[in-house]
């Protein structure tokens, strides 16, 4: 699935209408405005109260958007609201300065200027929403190679295409590549600049004959129904894409519309009954447990409630257990009531999937093209089609699924007819085919026996038309905005009228036999869908509501006496939850751990006599300030609503808690923390505080795990949720490929090839199956609190470390390799599958760095010795796959210079710039392969903080053989030199050869020391910015000049693809600094298709641009 990153923004609460309240900095998703400045903290939103009055409301937001907000000393001026944010009450609001100002943003988003002049605020605010709408950004598509290409229109004037591009397949197997996707994927809903829609992929000879004359050069062709306004970034943004469809369920108006159409309620009963009874045996049947709410997850209602009680039914607790119970009572509760209030019904036998066209026109007028591959294959069957919400019979459209040979690059989506009379995604409650859903059904006892002729609607302008000019006012002019922002926000704000007509639907239909064919529901349909798009009709909300109530004054029906509406027939069925009384809480005899460390046991129940009132009281505060906010109307979301956008109060508390006391870190602190999880839930129970007790709950899961497999290892893989937690290993053993689930099992037995230098070792699996779990942990962790009376143990939690044991001053040689489990130790800070028994050169022990890591593998070396190993996953556990010192460069001894440093692992050096320079360890290129060589830069004193590297590509600084080929003049490293201080051989470990450690001096345009033509070059933070550097002449031989810049068939281009996101200039001339003896480099500012590099030190502005095809960097004056 799509990751998309969040940011980090200012919110903040207007109860009253007047002040503002709990300002704080929150997490956001990140859209292209957030990318686009510097810092995102610049953005402000602000959430509106639902209860404020409306002449107080109006007099703030006229001085808000005036004046702006002042917040010491800061000044956020008035941005803007977006369509989905008026709904919510929500606007936004900037902070300038004299980089970044709201006139220099909102030019830079596209020219949306016209928008306002032809069709007013709401418009303008809806087109605004493109570019702070949650995508990914993606690959640079320029304007040479997206091409535009004609709509397709219907005999009645409706759009075919409405919404629909094409996309070049070897361009789609990039982007599939750049955001792990799977490969299969065929559509992707984009933005970029004022293109919004979908991309379909075609195969590069079907593409060029679709586009015709010229296409060779073309990525992408996008249609005029696609472009919303001119202008904007040209990078590729990836907002959605088709995947492999989940069931979908019904709701109250799928059902009254297919009862409308001759149904039978019999039917409906039979699908009610057969949920009902999986949810009624939740609390007594673990497998029905797991596999409904595996359902609930797989259908996107991936929220942390569900989740976390997934994780336990996996982990195998009691299902009476008090808290475990407590959990899944409240989880059926919720699923009776939701049903209750919706009607959900799940439909094995149906999906949601993208709507696209048809290009080459095969598929009759009334055909669609199905193709399932991981469920029903390609569908030769009549289905059902419809979109959500419909509120009319004819929205419901019974369409014949056929094949054809040369639809079958369609996959995961439904393929509508070019040829019908009128646009088929029109027909359905006036879809379209920009990113619209269709809910697709072959369950043969849905299918309606009748049909009803679809509801005749207008055109949208918009698809006929790219720029609007007959809807401009001739009144209406830029200095009005303000005013018209205040009047469009009160007017449509919270948007009460579509749900009174809604509900008002529903209790019309559901008062007549007719149900939706009844008279007044079919006069609200139209009335509901102007509601629904009123942002962008502007039409006024004041006559609209006019209309709605002498719509329901004039077709008010009568019920019959005897009539029951058969959706409460239906409710009729829902039994009411069984909620029975508090048990007390008994601690489970598996979770706890005293008798592993007495001594760390009791200093733990003691922290948790200390820590559970301060929680307790946190949690009470928050509790009330979450009744507070409900009162007031300001949405909030919380555990059980993953729909809410601020997180509630009470559950933020609990995940400060987590974080604060169990957020992970080195193996030490990991065991600490399982310790500490087990003493709070012992003494939580005690206190009858479950809330409390469970702070630990990641621990908790895991200790029952293990125990329940008679402490043997588990195996983890991968989560329900795929952003929580890394992709597994390919490796790893999965029941079902498409479920995604975390899966707790025994791993079969195996031979792990463990390797460490040249000495080979085969271990099984299975011969530490007898060993307990506790007595397996210090095989890699050898704590010395576990070590008796020997050693000196604190008297207090507050002598150690936090989060964990004291350090050992030096570790034991063990017995025999650790088995560590990848899902308690994802990201491990350093090398944990194996011990390594090689002594560092320095006597303080190995100081780990983390210099690559990805999705399997995890590369470390000592900053002091040179010492390296890589450690990847096999069968969910972490395995050593090589540990070397360096490789064999010459026949001559090992030189090093290694800088003073404290004795403090996990931690990475910060140059300062004050002081004199000292040498200290770097790493950099050189040579064929993956070679990882120390080098030696000057740089003044080192501060030290902590740090914690993430997997992405920019960990890497590693070049594959492979990718030399992209640099075949590259020159020979030079001769190394000899630094003045050196060790002898002796005090460095060896493995069947010498190595060697070379100084390579940095560019005079450049703070990196980096290698010429290198794919990915050393960030520029690891050096210092005091850093003396020297050029040697075949080095300066090779720099880029002004005469082949943007040049590709120079001997060493600067292409875009080697070097996406330089840390510093590439192809710039650049004065030195006259601060320092090199620049320090800072990239804020930079987006898509320009770098902005400033100097921190002079203040020195450069800029370079991606240019031609390839791209190739180029500066920019």
């Amino acid at each position: 699935m799509l990751v998309k990153k969040t940011v980090t923004i200012y919110t903040a609460r207007c109860n009253d209408g007047v002040r503002l309240s709990e300002i704080t900095r929150c997490e956001h998703p990140s859209t292209r405005a957030m990318r686009m400045v510097d810092d995102t903290t610049r953005f402000l939103l602000v959430s509106v109260g639902k209860k404020v009055e409306d002449h107080v409301l109006r007099q703030t937001l006229s001085h808000w958007i005036h004046e702006g907000i002042e917040i010491d000393p800061e000044c956020y001026r008035f941005l803007g609201f977006t369509e989905s944010q008026v709904k919510e009450g929500k606007l936004m609001f900037f902070r300038e300065d004299h980089e970044w100002t709201v006139e220099r943003l909102l030019p830079s988003l596209g020219n949306l200027a016209p928008i306002y002049l032809s069709y007013g605020y709401g418009k303008y605010s809806a087109r605004l929403g493109l570019s702070f709408s949650s995508t990914r950004e993606s690959i640079n598509i320029l304007s040479e190679v997206a091409l535009q290409i004609p709509d397709l229109f219907a005999a009645d004037g409706s759009v075919h295409t409405d919404g629909c591009g094409i996309m070049r397949d070897s361009i789609a197997v990039r982007l599939c590549t750049e955001h792990d996707l799977p490969s299969d994927t065929t559509v992707f809903q984009i933005r970029r600049g004022g293109i919004k829609g979908l991309l379909v992929r075609y195969p590069d000879a079907e593409f060029e004959r679709l586009c015709g004359r010229g296409s060779r050069r073309g990525w992408i062709a996008y249609r005029p129904s696609m472009l919303k306004y001119d202008g904007g970034p040209t990078i590729l943004e990836i907002n959605n894409h088709n995947a492999h469809p989940v069931p979908a369920r019904l709701n109250v108006q799928f059902m009254l519309l297919l009862l409308s159409l001759g149904v039978p309620i019999q039917v409906f009963r039979r699908l009610l009954q057969d949920q009902l009874d999986i949810v009624g045996r939740i609390l007594t049947d673990r497998e029905h447990a797991l596999r409904y709410i595996k359902g609930e997850l797989d259908a996107g209602i991936e929220d942390v409630f569900n989740q976390s009680i997934y994780n336990m039914l996996l982990a195998q607790h009691d299902l009476s257990e008090p808290y475990v119970r407590h959990r899944l009572q409240t989880f059926q509760k919720t699923q009776y009531e939701t049903l209750r209030r919706k009607m959900c019904l799940r439909i094995p036998d149906s999906c949601y999937l993208f709507g696209v066209v048809d290009e080459a026109g095969v598929l009759g007028p009334d055909e669609v093209y199905i193709n399932l591959p991981n469920r029903s294959g390609v569908l030769v069957r009549d289905v059902v089609v419809a979109r959500n919400p419909s509120y009319h019979p004819g929205d419901i459209r019974r369409l014949r699924a056929v094949d054809h040979p040369s639809l079958r690059h369609h996959r995961n989506c439904i393929v509508f007819s070019r040829t019908a009379p009128r646009s088929i995604p029109d027909t359905i409650a006036s879809g379209d085919l920009d990113g619209d859903m269709y809910f697709v059904c072959w369950e043969p006892t849905l299918l309606p026996p009748t049909t009803m002729k679809p509801l005749e609607r207008v055109p949208a302008l918009s698809a006929t038309q790219n720029t609007p000019r007959q809807l401009r006012s001739s009144t209406r002019e830029l200095s009005g905005m303000p005013h018209a922002a205040v009047e469009t926000f009160m007017q449509l704000r919270f948007n009460r009228l579509l749900g009174k007509m809604a509900n008002e639907w529903q209790r019309q239909a559901e008062k007549t036999p007719m149900l939706a064919n009844a008279q007044l529901p079919l006069q609200l349909a139209p009335l509901i869908e102007s509601a629904l798009d009123i942002m962008k009709s502007g039409e006024d909300l004041a006559k609209l509501d006019k209309h709605f109530k002498r719509l329901c004054t004039r077709y008010a029906p009568t019920s019959p006496d005897d009539f029951i509406s058969p959706i409460e027939v239906l409710r009729s069925m829902i039994p009411a939850a069984d909620i029975s009384s508090p048990r007390p809480l008994v601690c489970d005899p598996s979770l706890i751990l005293e008798n592993e460390d007495p001594l760390l046991w009791r200093e733990y129940t003691a922290e948790a006599k200390r820590v559970m009132p301060q929680f307790n009281g946190s949690l009470r505060e928050a509790i009330q300030l979450d009744r507070e906010s409900d009162t007031s109307g300001v949405a909030s979301a919380s555990l059980h609503d993953p729909c809410g956008r601020l997180p509630r109060h009470s559950d933020q508390v609990r995940t400060d808690y987590q974080s604060r006391y169990f957020g992970g870190g080195s193996l030490e602190a990991l065991r600490c923390q399982r310790i500490r999880a087990s003493a709070w839930y012992y003494y939580g129970y005690s206190k009858q505080k479950e809330a409390f007790a469970w702070l630990g709950e990641r621990y908790l899961n895991e200790i029952k795990s293990l125990s329940s497999n008679g402490y043997r290892p588990i195996m983890y893989v991968g989560a329900r949720n795929a952003s929580a937690q890394a992709r597994p290993s390919p490796r790893s053993r999965i029941v079902r490929e498409d479920s995604g689930a975390t899966l707790v099992e025994q791993p079969a037995p195996a031979r792990v090839d463990r390797r460490v230098g040249d000495l080979t070792m085969d271990t099984d699996v299975d011969e530490q199956d007898s060993v307990p779990a506790h007595k397996r942990s210090s095989f890699s962790t050898g704590c010395s609190a576990r070590r008796g009376a020997d050693n000196e143990v604190p008297d207090t939690i507050q002598d150690r470390p936090r989060g964990g044991c004291p350090r050992e001053p030096e570790r034991r040689s063990q017995p025999e390799p650790p088995c560590v489990s990848v899902i308690t130790h994802p990201k491990p800070r350093e090398p944990v599958a194996a011990n390594y028994d090689v002594p560092c050169a320095r006597p303080s022990g190995h100081s780990w760095r983390i210099t690559g890591a990805n999705g399997t593998a995890r590369h470390y070396m000592c900053y002091q010795c040179g010492f390296r190993v890589c450690e990847k996953k096999a069968n969910g556990f972490w395995a050593p796959f090589s540990a070397v010192f360096a490789e064999l460069m010459s026949n001559d001894p090992p030189q090093i210079t290694v800088p003073p440093s404290p004795p403090c692992t996990r931690q990475r050096l910060v140059s300062s710039r004050t002081s004199s320079p000292a040498p200290s360890s770097r790493f950099s290129h050189q040579g064929p392969g993956r070679i990882l060589v120390p080098t030696v830069v000057d740089e003044g004193p080192a501060s030290y903080e902590d740090t914690d590297v993430e997997d992405s590509d920019n960990m890497s600084i590693y070049h594959s053989a492979t990718e030399e080929q992209y640099c075949p003049q590259q020159p020979k490293p030079p001769s190394p030199r000899r630094s003045s201080v050196a060790h002898s051989s002796s005090d460095l470990p060896s493995f069947g050869g010498s190595s060697h450690i070379s100084r390579i001096s940095a560019s005079s345009r450049s703070d990196a020391s980096t290698p010429i033509c290198s794919p990915r070059q050393v960030s520029s933070r690891r050096i210092s910015k005091n850093a003396t550097t020297e050029i040697s002449p075949s080095q300066e031989a090779h720099q880029a000049t002004p005469s082949t810049v943007g040049d590709v068939t120079s001997p060493n281009p600067p292409l875009v693809s080697r070097n996406p996101k330089p840390s510093h200039p590439v192809v710039s001339e650049v004065d030195p600094c006259p601060r320092s003896s090199a620049h320090s480099w800072s990239t804020k500012g930079s987006n898509g298709s320009v770098r902005r590099y400033t100097c921190k030190l002079c203040q020195l502005v450069v800029k370079e641009r991606k240019y031609g095809f390839p791209e190739v960097w180029k500066p920019e004056y």
